[in-house]
């Protein structure tokens, strides 16, 4: 996918969310990499439910919100932490580089 836009993408902008979408920021440099993949996970499930069951393998429903889709992806990629707790971090990292890789971004509109 090719962006065109008009001027230069300020990287040093706050909203992280715009700049994870654009692909501007890389996921291990984002402050609250769960809150943006939330937003990601958000903007998926309403627009293809089916698409992040393709991806990874999870089932969810409308009454899930993206905090809890996130644990659930994090259980299904053994992605787990001491005591066995999803590591949501790095979930949420992997989920914002599917979606700068358009894995995921093909399914949604923004």
């Amino acid at each position: 996918m090719l962006i065109d836009t008009p001027g230069v993408i300020p990287y040093n902008e706050h909203d992280e969310f715009q700049l994870a979408l654009l692909g501007a920021k890389n996921p291990d440099q984002i402050s609250d990499p769960e809150s943006v993949a939330e937003h990601i996970l958000e903007l998926v499930s309403e627009q293809n439910p089916d698409a992040l069951k393709r991806n990874y393998s999870v089932s969810i429903t409308p009454a899930q919100k993206p905090e809890q889709i996130l644990e659930a992806i994090a259980i299904a990629k053994g992605k787990l932490s001491k005591g066995g707790n999803p590591n949501t971090d790095a979930t949420a990292k992997i989920v914002i580089k599917d979606w700068q890789r358009g894995n995921l971004s093909q399914f949604a509109k923004n």
